[in-house]
């Protein structure tokens, strides 16, 4: 285990199960009491199976961070008395370690607008306007994984704003552009799709993307059609877990059979963003980040099946 050791400083990776009293600790302190943050949105299911990394000075915990499998980094966190002493360039910099070993194609995080220029020394840059968490205003910045850099073709995209029309097969690189295409979504997330796709969907990071859209906006709301549900019914699946554990936020229907003949894969976020595959026997999808006039399209042609649509009993008696 490689631990990063200044002034007494030790920086090491920890685990929810383990550390978790000693995050909260921090966390708590930083975020809960200094900036009002309130404590339902401070903490998530995310921190389950999350990478965390812990600063301890003389086995005390003064600092935080997060790293998600979807790329994202969060909760850093140090304690007052320990600020302006290099601690959270160290947790920042544990993160990044842990991303080039997990080969991460890309790495985002929220910026509160105050630490932009912290997160600029590492070369993130802004990539969208300003919003606000928990009343406290934020950019999303990015920052491209180099060890990754000549090996992925993935686009960098942001909604309501990038144009350019992309079309992929049934890749990473599409489950990618997928999870941030909800995870900058702040409104609404419209799926159909016939079996929810598992090799697409079913992985943490669409789920971490889900999860922190629907949680990031108490008014946000996500609505899944699907046509087939024998599929998650067997085997399970990570957003039929998360519709479970967010029920007012998320809901799945099935497709009532006099719509039959719907597009196989339909994806809107935010009346914005659209990926679309339209049939079975198409090879491609195709992925638009800023597609005003086509969400609006299929926004509507989604809104008339789901008033004809109703919750399958299957998915409600799921046992997860």
């Amino acid at each position: 285990m490689t631990q990063a050791k200044a002034m007494n400083i030790t920086v090491l990776p920890a685990d929810w199960q383990t550390h978790g009293e000693s995050l909260k600790e921090v966390r708590t302190q930083v975020f809960v009491v200094e900036q009002n943050v309130p404590e339902e949105m401070e903490w998530e299911e995310e921190d389950n199976h999350a990478q965390h990394f812990l600063a301890q000075h003389e086995q005390a915990p003064i600092g935080t961070a997060r790293l998600l499998s979807s790329g994202q980094i969060g909760r850093m966190a140090v304690l007052k008395p320990y600020r302006q002493q290099g601690i959270g360039s160290q947790l920042l910099q544990a993160c990044l370690d842990a991303a080039a070993h997990q080969k991460l194609p890309r790495l985002f995080l929220h910026a509160q607008n105050d630490a932009i220029a912290f997160y600029e020394k590492f070369g993130f840059i802004i990539a969208g306007e300003e919003f606000y968490e928990a009343g406290i205003p934020h950019h999303k910045m990015t920052l491209k994984n180099k060890a990754q850099a000549a090996d992925s073709n993935l686009p960098e995209q942001i909604l309501g704003q990038s144009e350019q029309l992309y079309r992929h097969k049934v890749t990473d690189e599409l489950s990618a552009l997928i999870a941030s295409m909800v995870q900058q979504g702040s409104r609404s997330v419209c799926l159909l799709c016939w079996d929810l796709s598992p090799e697409l969907l079913d992985n943490e990071s669409c789920r971490d993307a889900f999860s922190y859209f629907l949680r990031k906006n108490p008014h946000s709301t996500a609505k899944i059609l699907i046509q087939d549900s024998g599929k998650i019914t067997r085997y399970g699946h990570r957003l039929l877990e998360l519709s479970r554990r967010l029920p007012s936020h998320i809901e799945i229907r099935k497709i009532d059979r006099d719509f039959a003949e719907v597009e196989e894969f339909v994806l809107t976020v935010d009346d914005q963003g659209v990926i679309l595959k339209a049939s079975l026997d198409q090879k491609e999808f195709t992925c638009q980040f800023n597609a005003k006039a086509k969400a609006a399209e299929k926004n509507a042609l989604f809104d008339n099946i789901w008033r004809h649509s109703e919750t399958d009993p299957n998915l409600r008696s799921l046992s997860i």
